[in-house]
């Protein structure tokens, strides 16, 4: 019975200093614990730290909220994949009046009426062209070297 015990205390500290979304301890990524390790610390924004599992597009995602803010956008049109992140564009919604409004859905939505928002911008994580037409308006590519997350206006 001590060794069972033994062993799961070691575990449990192993879990806590080490685990990959929110580690106390951060390994360097060539020691040889890459799936242990991330870019993630304990003194990253908050922001940063929801993109722990999802490093690689933590930039992107960053450079679209700065650039959706800079440009005061408030009603903004969605284009997502299956399953892509909405939530870290609009952290801030609740101090602000934006209105995200889903477009070029593919599901059974795509039956709502769309109503009679006009769209300041449009965010796509699955169109990557040079513009994006929607309502008979152009809207233009922003971030064409992104390769996860652009922003059309």
């Amino acid at each position: 019975m001590p060794a069972v015990l033994l062993i799961l205390v070691v575990y449990a500290f192993g879990i806590v200093l080490l685990n990959r979304i929110r580690p106390l301890i951060t390994l360097d990524r060539s020691s040889g614990f890459g799936k242990i390790t991330t870019n993630i610390n304990v003194s990253d924004s908050r922001f940063k730290k929801y993109f722990a599992c999802r490093d690689e597009v933590y930039n992107e995602y960053n450079a679209t909220k700065h650039l959706m803010q800079e440009m005061n956008c408030n009603t903004i049109g969605l284009e997502l994949g299956h399953d892509d992140w909405e939530y870290p564009l609009f952290l801030e919604c609740y101090h602000a009046d934006i209105c995200p409004i889903n477009i070029n859905v593919d599901n059974v939505s795509k039956s709502i009426p769309s109503g009679t928002h006009k769209i300041d911008c449009i965010v796509s994580t699955t169109t990557n062209k040079h513009f994006i037409e929607y309502k008979g308006r152009k809207f233009y590519n922003l971030l064409p070297a992104h390769t996860q997350v652009w922003i059309y206006k």
